[in-house]
Parts: structure tokens; C-alpha cells; sequence
């Protein structure tokens, strides 16, 4: 595609409801322009999901994920893999990385600077396997030579008045 791809834009009126899916070994490329998922106040619930082992969606421009719309929803499972200049998710709307899925981006903005934390894993993080709606997370202890000083990890065990442990974490990502 030579061009911006615009998933629920409600130019002349709300949009709602739209959907591009990218599977069963599909591939998008845009080449030029930017990738617009539901931008203009009353573009509501729209979506581009790529799901399933060598789905693809590409672009070396930005996808915007709701910048005045909200529930848009950018989704990314199975072994789909999403690759963007940039993306840029809108304060009510949702970038969602799962059960496999790849995103590799130049850089990720969420407007307002929402983040919501899931879990806090109290160690170093070692290793991921997505299990369904689960993440399972391998943590270990610095070593005795300290190498890892001074990481953010550190003040947020002393904040939370913790140690480091070696382990696994079981997360329920739907919770």
C-alpha cells in the first residue's frame, strides 16, 4: 500500500466498529504514510489485529491508536508481528502485545503518560514465555559481585522495603 491506511475515520461522521485483521500468514506493507486507527472524536471500537504465525503488518511510519476516539485497539497474538517507525496510543484506547506477538518500534508514546503496571517482579528478569492469558517470568538475584548496581530495580525494592528473589511469576494478564 503507496499511502496512509485509515482504519474508522469518521471524516463527515463518528466511525465506529471497523476492523482490519491481518492472519493466517497474511502481510501488509505500507510503504508510505501512516496507519490511523479510529483518530477523530466518535471513532470508537475500532481495530487492526494481526494474529497467527507469519502475519505481518508493516510500515515505517507511525500508527496512531485512538488519538481522540476511544476503545481502538491495536492487537498483536499468536506469532503476529507488528514493525513501526513509530506507535502512538490515545489515552482510551489500548496497544495489546500477547500469546506471542511482536511489535519492534522506533518509539511508543502514550499520550497523558499512562502506564499501568500488571506486576512487579521483585528480581531480574531472565526470561518470558506467554502460556494463553498468562506470562510467565524467570527471575534471579545480582550476584555477589554486584554488577547490576544502581538499576532502577534497587530503589523500587527499597521503596517497597523487598529483596530480590530468584524464582518464577506467574501473571494473569486478563486480571
Amino acid at each position: 500500500l503507496n499511502g496512509s491506511l485509515r482504519i474508522g475515520d469518521g471524516v463527515g461522521g463518528a466511525a465506529t466498529n471497523n476492523a482490519l485483521s491481518v492472519e493466517d500468514g497474511g502481510t501488509v506493507n505500507v510503504t508510505s504514510g501512516s496507519t490511523i486507527i479510529g483518530t477523530l472524536a466518535g471513532d470508537n471500537g475500532n481495530q487492526l489485529r494481526v494474529t497467527g504465525g507469519g502475519s505481518s503488518y508493516n510500515t515505517a511510519g507511525t500508527i496512531t491508536v485512538g488519538s481522540a476516539g476511544s476503545n481502538n485497539l491495536l492487537a498483536i497474538d499468536d506469532g503476529g508481528t507488528v514493525t513501526a517507525g513509530s506507535v502512538s496510543v490515545g489515552d482510551t484506547s489500548t496497544l495489546r502485545v500477547g500469546s506471542g506477538g511482536s511489535l519492534a518500534a522506533a518509539s511508543l508514546t502514550l499520550s497523558g503518560g499512562a502506564f499501568t503496571e500488571v506486576a512487579f517482579c521483585p528480581g531480574y528478569a531472565r526470561g518470558l514465555a506467554m502460556i494463553g492469558n498468562h506470562a510467565v517470568i524467570g527471575l534471579s538475584r545480582a550476584r555477589e559481585t554486584r554488577t547490576f548496581q544502581g538499576l532502577v530495580l534497587d530503589a523500587e525494592l527499597e521503596r517497597r522495603d523487598g529483596e530480590a528473589r530468584t524464582g518464577l511469576i506467574v501473571v494473569n494478564l486478563e486480571t
